[in-house]
């Protein structure tokens, strides 16, 4: 999408993309300068005649018709770049960010960043602009906004200690400006740090002459006080003003870290040490000069930069002695008078600082032990320390860690050092995701971009989207993202380069201390400790407690620093399938399961004794067991990349996570259909059927179900294959089959009792007795699932007892017994919760608040269906939602509440729709009836 600018700090400008738009002459480029200077903001009719007519208006009805004429022309014009806007009343000119230079301006100046606002004027605003109104109510305020920019951008330019530069521009401002005192005593203040005393004199006297003159007033206290002061002064003195300054340059595009500068102006407030870390090409130093700059009106005795060369290609770090001597130069000490011996020289800079009030940036510092030397002992002075290296042993600091740049951030950051204006929000979007929102990799692809006028963004996007090269596109002369991760690493001792090595053999997205030791082949507890020293070094983040991941460049670095290794991404993957199998095994304990690939028992594995610890885990690495599955399929092991899908089916039902749930199954499918093993198919089948039921693809999942049953059968694997029958009656109840629904689950039931399959009975019978429930054979119902809590009292499966008592409720209900329907759900739902089942603790919740709603009490009704809304993603198990905003509906009905009912009800109606479910027709049949 090609942007549109308008400008109106100088003649009525228009572009689209490079393109520069005919406005024409008179009252449409009067109208457009009117709704610009009011940017999305609406402005009325009255209001538009007034200023086209200079106040002088016709007839107002036809200058009415006159001002939708100039409209239409001026939308013509504009053409693709029109941003005229019709509102109630009137018109707007509706502008997105950066589109207008006056916005650019202001936003600029707010920033601090007062010489590049001041460059966005380019003339008297708005000169070809034929309106008297428009430049006294518009114009004028605008020119004596900008005046009060410079006088903002003079005053950071005095703090800084930079007036010499500026004396011949403020000699001419008050030639231009006479009146205007602020900038005789900034002219007067810059001959003044110049050393040019009688100068400064001269200018007092001039200025009061004016004054006086021309408006017969004396001049303000604060020049009456700037006066004194040169008075006080002998003529062969130095000037009062000491001011070393000895800060780099501001980078004039600095952007964004506005928290973190506040943090810094906190920590001044309150005498303190900043200690800035984060990872190499972060922008520390970038950042600490600018908070320097910023801050350096509160410090006019001096400004004081050094590089300890902490991580530097090719220099050791420097000595603490070295820098000592440096800083002492630095205040003008000479060298005679600086001592040997380290002691003397701290006692000598603290007494110099001492009572002092100065900025000193510590940049690159490698620990806190070459810092502590170099900290003045009294307050007064801002010390910025920046390191690659988190310091905590620096005692009285407050340490400030920058993160990569937010998005917004990042964009406008690469926006403007790229200087394109044209590249769209989604491009650049992408752009920044690829540098990893890291400054140093924008500021370099960026400045690849402005400097190659033939690239265009989508050429460096599909550059920068080939991994092998990516870090290759973020190096520029001197400057290369590549390298500075070498220097960190570089200070790593040999068992942590082992570690993080591996890390970039990880196929997710986070390790842990034991996915980290099955990388690495070493124990646990020197995984656990060497992490905690690399996110010290800010090598790898550490996002959530005991979970630590790589910068995607930094994890690109880490691959390249060693060869593929195919055993460590085994061991990985052999860890995942033990530990799976030890959380499925205390999730569903009774669920009979084929034998999965064994490790010798030298992977250690984390506690998941209780289904809390296993679900906990299962949640922290669904997303890296995802990722391992897929990984497994695309490099041959398909023994993992069946088998933990296949494990993973009780923890995917017990969380909702349904598109896991599918996409690894359709996964380990194929697996199993290279493997030309069956048995595992027929396995895989029926877990993928799962999927499907669990968000309503009904029909498919009957359609798998079938497949997984007739595998069974032909194997001879009567027992498993009966518990299909179950599943089957599921699905064709859910598809409304009552019948059809209760003959599989009977069928099944027969079978299991017969050949003595006790471990899936309750299930199948629970199955029969929600298909009897549904066809209103209460009695029946009740029956079976008695028959079904019996079942799993045998086995001593909590789980399928809670089920059972969850679904006994309805019939319960049905039969007008309440109380007892009430008690058996309120247990289903205990149990749940206890079991972490999340799934099926929101069911539970739905049938509580049904009883709930049908006895009246809506309070509690609508509490607990909202219980079930904030526990599950209505993605994964939306029947278990609709039954909850349709619920919801009918107890907003009951309150008169129409409008939220009607929302309720139009939710529920959409997931119905989407499960090409009944109740959908319903739903909306009642809604036709007003509830």
């Amino acid at each position: 999408m090609i942007a549109s600018r308008f400008n109106v700090l100088s003649p009525l400008e228009v572009w689209h993309g490079d393109a520069l738009v005919s406005i024409p002459a008179g009252r449409a480029r009067i109208l457009l300068a009117t709704l610009l200077l009011r940017a999305n903001q609406p402005v009325t009719a009255d209001e538009l005649v007034d200023r086209l007519w200079d106040g002088a208006a016709p007839n107002p009805d036809r200058a009415k018709a006159t001002l939708q004429m100039v409209v239409r022309r001026l939308r013509q014009a504009l053409g693709e770049a029109n941003v005229v806007r019709t509102t109630t009343g009137g018109y707007l000119a509706e502008l997105p960010p950066h589109a207008l230079d006056l916005h650019e301006f202001r936003a600029l100046a707010a920033r601090g960043r007062f010489a590049e606002a001041l460059e966005l004027w380019r003339g008297t605003p708005l000169s070809d602009v034929p309106s008297d109104s428009l430049r006294h109510d518009d114009v004028e305020p605008l020119l004596e906004e900008r005046l009060g920019v410079l006088e903002r951008r003079f005053d950071a330019e005095l703090a800084a200690g930079r007036g010499a530069g500026h004396v011949a521009e403020l000699r001419s401002l008050t030639k231009q400006h006479p009146l205007r005192e602020r900038f005789w005593a900034q002219l007067i203040t810059a001959l003044r740090m110049s050393g040019r005393r009688a100068e400064a004199l001269t200018a007092y006297a001039e200025m009061r002459t004016v004054l006086t003159t021309e408006l017969g007033v004396e001049p303000g206290a604060d020049l009456r006080a700037l006066h004194a002061a040169l008075l006080a002064e002998d003529d062969g003195a130095a000037p009062s003003v000491r001011l070393r300054d000895h800060l780099p340059r501001d980078l004039p595009d600095f952007t964004g870290r506005a928290d973190e500068l506040a943090a810094v102006a906190r920590v001044a407030d309150r005498g303190l040490v900043c200690a800035v870390d984060g990872m190499a090409g972060v922008g520390k130093t970038a950042f600490a000069v600018h908070a320097a700059h910023l801050l350096s009106d509160r410090y006019p005795d001096g400004r004081f930069y050094i590089d300890l060369h902490g991580y530097t290609e090719g220099r050791e770090p420097r000595e603490s002695l070295d820098a000592l001597a440096v800083l002492l130069y630095s205040l003008g000490v000479p060298r005679e008078r600086v001592p040997v011996g380290p002691d003397e020289r701290v006692a000598l800079w603290r007494s110099e600082v001492a009572g002092l009030r100065a900025v000193v940036v510590l940049d690159n510092a490698f620990d806190a032990a070459q810092v502590r030397p170099l900290l003045p002992a009294t307050p007064g002075c801002l010390v910025i320390v920046t390191s690659r290296r988190r310091l905590v042993g620096l005692d009285g600091s407050h340490a400030l860690s920058l993160p990569v740049l937010p998005e917004p951030v990042a964009v406008d950051l690469f926006r403007q050092v790229a200087g394109r204006t044209s590249l769209d929000a989604a491009t650049l979007t992408r752009l920044v995701e690829l540098c990893g929102h890291l400054p140093l990799a924008i500021r370099l692809a960026a400045a690849r971009l402005h400097h190659r006028a033939a690239w265009s963004a989508e050429y460096l996007i599909d550059r920068m989207r080939d991994e092998r090269r990516r870090l290759r596109e973020f190096a520029a002369d001197d400057r290369d993202v590549a390298s500075a991760f070498a220097v960190s690493y570089r200070t790593l001792d040999d068992v942590q380069r082992r570690v993080f090595r591996a890390l970039g053999h990880h196929v997710g997205e986070d390790v842990d201390r034991y996915s980290g030791a099955a990388l690495s082949g070493l124990p646990a507890d020197v995984v656990d400790e060497v992490l905690g020293a690399l996110v010290e070094v800010n090598l790898v983040e550490e996002p959530r407690q005991g979970r630590f991941r790589l910068h995607d460049l930094v994890r690109q670095y880490a691959q390249g620093t060693a060869e593929p290794d195919h055993a460590a991404v085994v061991r990985l993957l052999d860890y995942y399938l033990a530990a799976v199998k030890v959380g499925d095994e205390v999730l569903y304990p009774h669920r009979p399961r084929l034998p999965v690939r064994t490790t010798d028992g030298s992977l250690e594995l984390p506690g998941l004794d209780t289904a809390g610890p296993a679900v906990e885990w299962f949640e922290a690495e669904r997303e890296n067991i995802a990722a391992a599955v897929r990984h497994a399929a695309r490099t041959g092991l398909d023994e993992h990349a069946w088998q933990l899908p296949y494990l993973l089916w009780g923890f995917y039902y017990h969380g909702g996570h349904v598109p896991d749930w599918i996409s690894t199954h359709e996964i380990a499918l194929d697996a199993t259909v290279r493997l030309g093993d069956d048995r595992a198919r027929a396995r895989v089948l029926s877990g993928l059927a799962g999927g499907y039921w669990a968000c309503g693809r009904n029909e498919e999942a009957l359609v798998r179900y079938r497949e997984a049953h007739a595998l069974m059968e032909a194997g001879g694997e009567h027992a498993p294959a009966s518990v299909l029958l179950g599943n089957i009656c599921a699905c064709l109840d859910h598809l409304g089959r009552y019948e059809e629904a209760l003959e599989h689950a009977e069928r099944g039931v027969r079978i299991q009792r017969e050949k003595g399959f006790p471990a899936h009975l309750a299930a199948t019978l629970r199955n029969a007795a929600a298909a009897l429930t549904k066809l209103g054979r209460h009695e029946e119902s009740i029956e079976r699932f008695r028959e079904a809590i019996e079942a799993s009292a045998q086995v001593r499966d909590d789980h399928a007892e809670a089920a059972v008592l969850m679904e006994v409720a309805r019939p319960l209900s049905a039969l007008g017994r309440e109380d007892e329907a009430l008690d058996s759900a309120m247990r289903a739902l205990a149990a749940m919760e206890r079991l972490a089942d999340a799934t099926a603790a929101a069911e539970a919740a739905n049938v509580v608040a049904e009883i709930h709603r049908k006895e009246g009490r809506l309070d509690e009704a609508l509490d607990y269906f909202r219980r079930t809304l904030g526990t599950l993603d209505q993605a994964t198990i939306p029947w278990v939602h609709a039954a909850a905003l349709a619920g919801m509906a009918d107890v907003f009905d009951r309150r008169g509440d129409r409008a939220t009912a009607a929302e309720h009800r139009r939710r529920a109606i959409d997931l119905y729709e989407r499960l090409d479910s009944d109740r959908a027709a319903e739903l909306r049949a009642l809604a036709e009836k007003g509830g």
